[in-house]
Protein backbone atom coordinates (compact mmCIF):
# COMPACT_ATOMS: atom_id res chain seq x y z
CA UNK A 1 0.00 0.00 0.00
CA UNK A 2 1.19 3.71 -0.69
CA UNK A 3 1.64 5.25 2.66
CA UNK A 4 1.61 9.66 1.94
CA UNK A 5 2.13 10.92 5.62
CA UNK A 6 4.15 12.97 8.03
CA UNK A 7 3.91 12.81 11.51
CA UNK A 8 0.44 14.01 12.76
CA UNK A 9 -0.86 14.09 9.57
CA UNK A 10 -3.38 11.82 7.58
CA UNK A 11 -2.33 9.04 5.44
CA UNK A 12 -4.12 8.84 2.10
CA UNK A 13 -3.60 4.91 0.79
CA UNK A 14 -3.77 3.58 -2.92
CA UNK A 15 -2.07 0.79 -4.06
CA UNK A 16 1.45 0.08 -4.96
CA UNK A 17 0.18 -3.09 -6.58
CA UNK A 18 -1.56 -2.62 -10.19
CA UNK A 19 -5.29 -3.16 -9.80
CA UNK A 20 -6.46 -5.60 -13.17
CA UNK A 21 -9.88 -6.45 -14.91
CA UNK A 22 -10.87 -8.02 -17.72
CA UNK A 23 -12.93 -5.92 -20.35
CA UNK A 24 -16.16 -6.23 -19.66
CA UNK A 25 -16.16 -6.41 -15.82
CA UNK A 26 -16.50 -3.58 -13.15
CA UNK A 27 -13.84 -2.54 -10.86
CA UNK A 28 -13.01 -0.72 -7.78
CA UNK A 29 -9.86 1.47 -7.98
CA UNK A 30 -8.72 2.05 -3.66
CA UNK A 31 -7.88 4.98 -2.05
CA UNK A 32 -9.01 5.86 1.78
CA UNK A 33 -8.12 8.14 5.00
CA UNK A 34 -6.29 6.99 7.67
CA UNK A 35 -7.54 7.74 9.97
CA UNK A 36 -10.97 7.63 9.11
CA UNK A 37 -12.17 10.88 8.25
CA UNK A 38 -15.58 12.10 6.94
CA UNK A 39 -15.09 13.66 3.59
CA UNK A 40 -18.38 14.22 2.89
CA UNK A 41 -18.14 18.10 3.07
CA UNK A 42 -14.57 18.44 1.05
CA UNK A 43 -13.70 17.93 -2.77
CA UNK A 44 -12.86 14.11 -3.95
CA UNK A 45 -10.62 14.90 -7.67
CA UNK A 46 -10.22 11.45 -9.32
CA UNK A 47 -8.10 12.32 -12.76
CA UNK A 48 -5.43 10.38 -15.12
CA UNK A 49 -2.63 12.16 -16.22
CA UNK A 50 -2.76 10.07 -19.74
CA UNK A 51 -5.91 10.46 -20.31
CA UNK A 52 -6.44 11.65 -24.04
CA UNK A 53 -8.64 15.09 -24.35
CA UNK A 54 -12.18 15.39 -25.25
CA UNK A 55 -12.32 16.38 -29.09
CA UNK A 56 -15.18 18.56 -28.16
CA UNK A 57 -14.15 19.93 -24.88
CA UNK A 58 -11.58 22.55 -26.70
CA UNK A 59 -10.86 24.25 -23.59
CA UNK A 60 -10.32 20.85 -21.67
CA UNK A 61 -12.72 21.41 -18.75
CA UNK A 62 -13.72 18.11 -18.52
CA UNK A 63 -10.37 16.38 -17.59
CA UNK A 64 -11.69 14.35 -14.33
CA UNK A 65 -12.65 10.71 -14.15
CA UNK A 66 -15.13 11.77 -11.48
CA UNK A 67 -15.34 14.75 -9.18
CA UNK A 68 -17.13 14.80 -6.23
CA UNK A 69 -17.76 18.70 -4.52
CA UNK A 70 -20.56 20.41 -2.58
CA UNK A 71 -21.99 17.04 -1.35
CA UNK A 72 -22.39 15.54 -4.57
CA UNK A 73 -21.20 14.48 -8.41
CA UNK A 74 -20.08 17.68 -11.19
CA UNK A 75 -20.78 15.29 -14.03
CA UNK A 76 -20.29 18.30 -16.08
CA UNK A 77 -17.01 18.11 -15.21
CA UNK A 78 -16.02 14.56 -16.31
CA UNK A 79 -14.59 13.26 -19.36
CA UNK A 80 -16.99 11.85 -21.87
CA UNK A 81 -15.57 8.63 -22.09
CA UNK A 82 -16.63 7.79 -18.19
CA UNK A 83 -19.95 9.51 -18.66
CA UNK A 84 -22.56 7.20 -16.34
CA UNK A 85 -18.99 4.88 -15.28
CA UNK A 86 -18.05 5.99 -12.25
CA UNK A 87 -19.31 6.22 -8.59
CA UNK A 88 -18.05 7.14 -5.52
CA UNK A 89 -19.97 5.63 -2.15
CA UNK A 90 -21.56 7.90 0.05
CA UNK A 91 -21.34 5.54 3.05
CA UNK A 92 -17.92 5.17 2.21
CA UNK A 93 -17.18 9.09 2.15
CA UNK A 94 -18.46 9.28 5.85
CA UNK A 95 -15.53 7.43 7.28
CA UNK A 96 -13.18 8.36 4.45
CA UNK A 97 -13.30 5.77 2.37
CA UNK A 98 -12.76 7.28 -1.19
CA UNK A 99 -12.94 4.61 -3.64
CA UNK A 100 -14.02 4.82 -7.21
CA UNK A 101 -15.81 2.08 -9.47
CA UNK A 102 -15.68 1.65 -12.45
CA UNK A 103 -18.07 -0.28 -14.53
CA UNK A 104 -18.18 -1.76 -17.98
CA UNK A 105 -13.90 -1.53 -17.93
CA UNK A 106 -12.62 -0.90 -21.93
CA UNK A 107 -9.24 -1.67 -22.89
CA UNK A 108 -8.74 2.43 -23.18
CA UNK A 109 -9.71 2.48 -19.16
CA UNK A 110 -6.43 1.24 -18.48
CA UNK A 111 -3.31 3.89 -17.38
CA UNK A 112 -2.78 5.34 -13.89
CA UNK A 113 -5.21 7.17 -11.72
CA UNK A 114 -4.90 9.84 -9.08
CA UNK A 115 -7.33 9.90 -6.26
CA UNK A 116 -6.78 13.80 -4.93
CA UNK A 117 -8.50 15.78 -2.02
CA UNK A 118 -7.14 19.21 -2.45
CA UNK A 119 -8.64 20.65 0.53
CA UNK A 120 -6.64 18.14 3.05
CA UNK A 121 -4.58 19.56 5.76
CA UNK A 122 -1.52 17.76 4.45
CA UNK A 123 1.61 18.13 2.65
CA UNK A 124 0.65 15.30 0.66
CA UNK A 125 -3.20 15.06 -0.46
CA UNK A 126 -2.87 12.10 -3.33
CA UNK A 127 -2.43 8.71 -3.92
CA UNK A 128 -2.00 6.56 -7.52
CA UNK A 129 -3.65 3.61 -8.64
CA UNK A 130 -2.10 1.59 -11.69
CA UNK A 131 -5.22 0.10 -13.62
CA UNK A 132 -4.38 -2.82 -16.05
CA UNK A 133 -6.86 -4.03 -18.61
CA UNK A 134 -6.89 -7.40 -20.07
CA UNK A 135 -8.80 -9.13 -22.71
CA UNK A 136 -10.79 -12.14 -22.34
CA UNK A 137 -9.53 -15.62 -23.26
CA UNK A 138 -10.63 -17.13 -26.31
CA UNK A 139 -12.79 -19.63 -26.02
CA UNK A 140 -11.75 -23.02 -27.00
CA UNK A 141 -13.50 -25.74 -29.43
CA UNK A 142 -15.44 -27.10 -26.67
CA UNK A 143 -16.78 -23.52 -25.84
CA UNK A 144 -17.81 -22.00 -29.32
CA UNK A 145 -21.12 -23.45 -28.64
CA UNK A 146 -23.33 -20.11 -28.55
CA UNK A 147 -26.63 -19.37 -27.69
CA UNK A 148 -28.83 -18.11 -30.25
CA UNK A 149 -31.48 -15.86 -29.64
CA UNK A 150 -34.66 -17.95 -30.51
CA UNK A 151 -36.11 -14.76 -32.59
CA UNK A 152 -33.23 -15.16 -35.16
CA UNK A 153 -34.01 -16.56 -38.70
CA UNK A 154 -32.23 -19.88 -39.71
CA UNK A 155 -29.02 -19.11 -42.08
CA UNK A 156 -29.55 -19.62 -45.33
CA UNK A 157 -26.92 -22.60 -45.65
CA UNK A 158 -28.29 -24.19 -42.68
CA UNK A 159 -24.79 -23.90 -40.73
CA UNK A 160 -26.11 -22.17 -37.85
CA UNK A 161 -24.76 -22.53 -34.27
CA UNK A 162 -26.77 -25.08 -31.90
CA UNK A 163 -27.60 -23.35 -28.64
CA UNK A 164 -26.41 -24.82 -25.11
CA UNK A 165 -30.43 -25.27 -24.14
CA UNK A 166 -30.70 -27.31 -27.63
CA UNK A 167 -27.87 -29.11 -27.47
CA UNK A 168 -28.80 -30.61 -23.62
CA UNK A 169 -32.11 -31.71 -24.86
CA UNK A 170 -31.42 -33.00 -27.95
CA UNK A 171 -28.73 -35.60 -25.98
CA UNK A 172 -31.19 -36.39 -23.10
CA UNK A 173 -34.05 -37.11 -25.84
CA UNK A 174 -31.18 -39.71 -27.11
CA UNK A 175 -30.55 -41.17 -24.28
CA UNK A 176 -34.09 -41.76 -23.19
CA UNK A 177 -34.52 -43.13 -26.57
CA UNK A 178 -31.49 -45.26 -26.43
CA UNK A 179 -32.25 -46.73 -23.01
CA UNK A 180 -35.97 -47.53 -23.88
CA UNK A 181 -34.84 -49.60 -26.93
CA UNK A 182 -32.30 -51.44 -24.52
CA UNK A 183 -34.92 -52.00 -22.34
CA UNK A 184 -37.61 -53.08 -25.19
CA UNK A 185 -34.23 -55.73 -26.17
CA UNK A 186 -34.02 -57.03 -22.59
CA UNK A 187 -37.97 -57.53 -22.65
CA UNK A 188 -38.25 -59.59 -26.02
CA UNK A 189 -35.40 -61.76 -25.17
CA UNK A 190 -36.34 -62.79 -21.49
CA UNK A 191 -39.60 -63.94 -22.92
CA UNK A 192 -38.12 -66.21 -25.96
CA UNK A 193 -36.07 -67.34 -22.95
CA UNK A 194 -39.72 -67.78 -21.08
CA UNK A 195 -40.61 -70.00 -23.58
CA UNK A 196 -37.82 -71.87 -25.09
CA UNK A 197 -37.82 -73.32 -21.20
CA UNK A 198 -41.51 -74.27 -21.28
CA UNK A 199 -41.54 -76.60 -24.35
CA UNK A 200 -40.24 -79.95 -23.99
CA UNK A 201 -37.46 -81.26 -24.85
CA UNK A 202 -38.98 -83.60 -27.91
CA UNK A 203 -35.87 -85.70 -28.22
CA UNK A 204 -35.91 -87.13 -24.79
CA UNK A 205 -39.53 -88.10 -25.05
CA UNK A 206 -39.84 -89.60 -28.61
CA UNK A 207 -40.08 -93.29 -28.29
CA UNK A 208 -38.33 -95.83 -30.58
CA UNK A 209 -40.68 -96.47 -33.48
CA UNK A 210 -41.88 -100.48 -33.92
CA UNK A 211 -42.55 -101.80 -37.01
CA UNK A 212 -45.71 -103.97 -37.06
CA UNK A 213 -45.64 -106.30 -40.00
CA UNK A 214 -49.17 -108.09 -40.29
CA UNK A 215 -49.81 -111.65 -42.12
CA UNK A 216 -52.94 -111.98 -44.05
CA UNK A 217 -54.48 -115.14 -42.35
CA UNK A 218 -56.43 -117.80 -44.30
CA UNK A 219 -59.89 -116.62 -45.19
CA UNK A 220 -62.85 -118.25 -43.31
CA UNK A 221 -65.09 -120.74 -45.24
CA UNK A 222 -67.84 -119.01 -44.59
CA UNK A 223 -67.03 -115.95 -46.00
CA UNK A 224 -66.76 -116.80 -49.42
CA UNK A 225 -70.27 -117.19 -49.11
CA UNK A 226 -70.20 -113.64 -49.03
CA UNK A 227 -68.79 -113.14 -52.14
CA UNK A 228 -72.28 -114.06 -53.69
CA UNK A 229 -75.10 -111.84 -53.98
CA UNK A 230 -77.67 -114.88 -53.31
CA UNK A 231 -76.26 -115.57 -50.39
CA UNK A 232 -76.48 -111.95 -48.84
CA UNK A 233 -79.18 -112.54 -46.68
CA UNK A 234 -77.63 -115.26 -45.20
CA UNK A 235 -74.26 -113.38 -43.80
CA UNK A 236 -76.14 -110.39 -42.93
CA UNK A 237 -78.10 -112.66 -40.55
CA UNK A 238 -74.82 -114.57 -38.98
CA UNK A 239 -72.62 -111.11 -39.22
CA UNK A 240 -71.49 -111.30 -35.79
CA UNK A 241 -70.53 -115.07 -36.05
CA UNK A 242 -68.21 -114.52 -39.15
CA UNK A 243 -66.94 -111.24 -37.39
CA UNK A 244 -65.47 -113.62 -34.28
CA UNK A 245 -64.11 -116.13 -36.47
CA UNK A 246 -62.46 -113.74 -38.54
CA UNK A 247 -61.04 -112.07 -35.32
CA UNK A 248 -59.83 -115.38 -33.76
Amino acid sequence: MSLCCFPGEFQVIGSTRPIAAMVGDDVTLPCHLEPGLDVRRLTVEWTRADLPPDPRDKLNRRKYVHLYRHGQEDALMKNVRYSGRTLLSRRGLVRGDMALKLTNVTLQDAGKYQCFIPKLKNRVKEALVQLVVVEPLPPTPAEKITTVNPDEKEKPDGKGEVSRPTAWIVAVIVTVVLSLTGLSLCVVCCQRTRKQEKQPDYESVTQPIIKVQFKPAAPHPQVSRCTDMKELSWCHKHADGLNDAVVS
